[in-house]
């Protein structure tokens, strides 16, 4: 007979203690930490007990529902730089995307991005105080500053990393009406407390995209975290019309600026770099053509750094020979390479180097100047120099090889271990793979190419990043910029004059569904209202230009129409994915999120209006696209048909409707019997990356096939790490021998390999294993699930805002640390947290 035991432990009832007891608790090692910590040596500055490396910025309030009130009250009244919603971002893209032409990365970024305006306005409303006081307004600027108070210009200051200063006086009057000394301006005539508008306007005439923003440290006027004063517009020109001889200025409408925190090095936050360290080669390699060559020749020297790394290369290049001509006439000549092959590769025609490798001298004060260094940033694990000048052929000496490496400021909350090395290893690897594409505010696709952010990565990335680092910043803003420019700029107004109704996010029709999904799941995941609430008028926007291209016909009510030879239809890099019938589900899905994002606004009218068309779409696609001989979906419409004239089965298409609940939600009871019976076959065409491929994970997880899951988990990833990966890739053929392995795009080094959608292991195993998942936003609620596939022992630790969900299993001993303010639903009971449940099966 089975018998089962159970202990509840619950922790301390005084909410202040446990409070305090929550936040040590997340900031120290757990048990999946210290087991996975001999593959943590993956990421050189690794820390699961604080942000690594320091960032440059003054904290404020943690985001954790758990920080103290004696930590809220005294950082209540930090000051912040305040900028119009979304500028930051948008200016944060406009960089990438300036740095990534410079380079000449071999990229192509379709879209339309919103350019942040170069003239706003800031403005307050004051009341008058009833008592005589005086204030120096110390006010800190992006852009030439004009200060105005009761349409009445006070001041006027050029553009200065300085501080302006301006002196206000306000004085009661005996009559009770108030006045500004410096404008004589009444404006209570019936003797009930006057205000007055305080308006700065800020031009940035300097840098093209740099967001003008402004900074008052104290006094009535700060600009403070949490305090509404101030609002924001912007002001930009319209185009003159044909009888207009100037142009004219318009004005979008007040709306609140965000706030953004100080930095310590007193830079405005949009100039803030990422931080780096220095790394050294772990070892100088053999170069693989050395004993093939002549005596006296060079072929470089080539370091292995141990690991991807994104950086700037240093080192420094002398000659032997006292007569030799200086560096500055013969240069060396750098290589980088994810792999030795591309490191190696010299003499690649132009346009297949993925990378450029100018190198640049620093000016010093030395009168021999022999260091180089690289010009641009650069991915990589492998680096050859080339010394020797290509008209003497002399010999230079080569040292202090290094890389400045840029990491984005994470802490590892999240862990994973378990009794088989090698899934502990993949989860760590993935969640380096991650860290790397965090970059200066943005999740990017990978960082060789293209280092810009793509809204199918960042709905996969932001769950890993969940998992991981509970780094809410990096997906929102990801999801700020991404959208400005095709569905609303600002206040939500769509630029007409620049957009026509067949674009989309990052010109993919998909990736629009994808970045309304991604909204959805970043609600589930961190729980962020304020956000939701600048996003909103944006979603509607994208719901209804993409309600508008939908077909009205009886027999496709609702389904989206896709132009193909105007639209790009993406899905995966794979052959043979029946697109259209993806596309449809993908719909299915971004309208299902759209409800639920309406359901958390209130907005009962949209989302029933979106919950309406999904069914429709539903019942659709089920008469056109469903298989009921054999249980799964197959495509439509353009898909590509078999040799027997029927359409093809759908692996993209069934793995869509399983993990986004579509099978379950079509308008009838449709069994998955067939669909799992279909994903285990070989010879339906498989997936073509990383990111569809912890989709079908994922789907076989939901399905039941855990076992299945982590076998392929272990064949894919693991295979990447067989062939040498430290992080993971943009796509993975186990059938692709040696070099063929890193081409991609018909370019011989093509592939990235570092890549975020591959990072999907990261979330998959604790989900898949342990089952832990959020089913309220922020995990308020979540669900453990045990399933462990034939292993002995299985922990994690899941970052929430309340502290560390930590779930230990070894043989027959179960350990669940439910964190205060969360419940957990496990063993058909629910558990009010804190509490630690402790389980015996004998």
């Amino acid at each position: 007979m089975h018998h089962q035991r159970m202990c509840v432990e619950r922790d301390d009832n005084d909410n202040t203690n446990q409070m305090r007891k929550t936040q040590i608790l997340s900031s120290a090692p757990t048990k999946a930490h210290k087991q996975s910590s001999s593959f943590a040596t993956i990421d050189p500055v690794y820390s699961c007990t604080q942000i690594t490396p320091s960032p440059d910025i003054v904290s404020h309030p943690s985001n954790d529902v758990n920080a103290s009130e004696n930590d809220m009250s005294s950082n209540s009244h930090n000051s912040c730089w305040l900028y119009g919603e979304a500028e930051l971002e948008c200016h944060g893209l406009f960089l990438l995307k300036t740095k990534v032409k410079e380079a000449n990365l071999n990229v192509w970024y379709p879209g339309l991005f919103h350019t942040p305006s170069n003239h706003v306005q800031f403005r307050c409303l004051v009341q008058n105080s009833s008592s005589s006081w005086r204030e120096r307004l110390r006010l800190r600027a992006v852009g030439n500053v004009t200060v105005i108070l009761d349409n009445n210009e006070i001041y006027r200051g050029k553009a200065s990393d300085e501080e302006h200063c301006i002196d206000l006086t306000f004085q009661k009057r005996k009559d009770a009406d108030y006045n500004l000394l410096h404008d004589n301006h009444k404006n209570d005539t019936n003797n009930e407390t006057s205000s007055s508008t305080l308006l700065v306007d800020l031009i940035n005439e300097e840098e093209e995209g740099e967001p003008p923003a402004m900074l008052i440290q104290d006094g009535y006027f700060a600009t403070t975290i949490d305090n509404g004063k101030w609002q924001w517009r912007s002001q930009k020109k319209k185009k003159k019309e044909e009888n207009e001889t100037n142009d004219t200025v318009v004005y979008n409408d007040w709306s609140t600026p965000m706030p953004f925190s100080k930095t310590i090095s007193g830079i405005p936050p949009h100039k803030v770099e990422l931080p780096s360290v220095v790394l050294l080669p772990e070892k100088e390699v053999i170069h693989p053509s050395k004993q093939e060559e002549e005596e006296g020749s060079d072929n470089g020297q080539l370091f292995d750094f141990g690991r991807e790394i994104l950086g700037y290369i240093s080192f420094s290049c002398s000659s032997n020979n006292e007569n030799e001509e200086s560096n500055v006439n013969h240069p060396p000549s750098l290589y980088v390479g994810e792999s030795i092959a591309e490191a190696i590769a010299e003499n690649l025609p132009p346009e297949e180097y993925e990378q450029s490798t100018e190198l640049v001298q620093p000016s010093t004060d030395d009168d021999e100047n022999d260091k180089w260094t690289s010009k641009h940033i650069l991915a990589f694990r492998y680096v050859c120099i080339i010394s020797s000048s290509s008209s003497t052929k002399q010999q230079h000496t080569i040292k202090n090889v290094s890389c400045h490496a840029c990491f984005h400021p994470v802490q590892y909350h999240g862990a994973f271990s378990c009794s088989d090395t090698l899934l502990t290893q993949i989860w760590m690897h993935s969640a380096y793979t991650l860290r790397l594409c965090m970059h200066q505010h943005f999740i990017l696709d990978g960082i060789k190419r293209d280092r810009l952010p793509w809204t199918g990565d960042i709905a996969l990335s932001l769950m890993v990043n969940a998992y991981c680092f509970k780094d809410k910043d990096v997906v929102m803003k990801s999801l700020v910029a991404l959208c400005r420019g095709t569905f609303g700029g600002d206040c939500g107004v769509v630029d007409s004059e620049n957009r026509n109704d067949l674009d989309d996010i990052n010109g993919i029709v998909d990736y629009s569904l994808w970045w309304i999904i991604a909204e959805d799941l970043y609600q589930l995941y961190f729980s962020d209202m304020g956000h939701l609430t600048r996003q909103w008028v944006r979603i509607k926007n994208a719901m209804e230009i993409l309600i508008q291209r939908c077909d009205d016909d009886d027999e496709n009510d609702g389904m989206l129409l896709v132009d193909l030879d105007k639209q790009w239809l993406f899905i995966d890099w794979a052959d043979d994915v029946q697109k259209i019938v993806s596309l449809q589900i993908l719909w299915w899905w971004a309208q299902v999120s759209g409800a639920a994002l309406a359901d958390r606004m209130k907005d009962s009218d949209t989302a029933k209006l979106w919950r309406s068309n999904a069914n429709s779409l539903a019942q659709a696609l089920y008469l056109n696209a469903w298989d009921d001989d054999l249980g799964v979906w197959r495509g439509l419409l353009e898909d590509n048909k078999g040799n027997d004239g029927t359409m093809k089965i759908s692996r993209h298409a069934n793995v869509l409707a399983i993990i986004s609940g579509f099978t379950k939600s079509s308008g009838t009871t449709l069994s998955t019997t067939g669909i799992k019976t279909m994903l285990l076959r070989k010879d339906i065409p498989p997936v073509g990356t990383p990111y569809m491929k912890a989709f079908e994970c994922m789907a076989l997880c939901r399905l039941g096939e855990t076992k299945e899951s982590i076998c392929n988990i272990r064949s894919y990833w693991g295979g990447m790490l067989e062939k040498g990966a430290t992080t993971f890739w943009e796509a993975y053929n186990h059938d692709e021998k040696d070099d063929e392995a890193y081409a991609f795009y018909g370019r011989p080094f093509g592939k990235s390999l570092c890549h975020a959608w591959g990072s999907g292991p990261a979330m998959l195993l604790p989900s898949t294993l342990l089952g832990i998942r959020p089913t309220a936003d922020g995990w308020k609620e979540f669900t453990v699930a045990c399933d462990l596939a034939g292993l002995e022992s299985v922990c994690a630790s899941v970052p929430t805002p309340y502290g560390n969900i930590c779930v230990e299993i070894d043989g027959n001993k179960v350990n669940i640390h439910v964190p205060g303010g969360t419940t957990l639903d496990y063993c058909q009971r629910r558990w009010i947290g804190p509490m630690t449940i402790s389980q015996l099966d004998d």
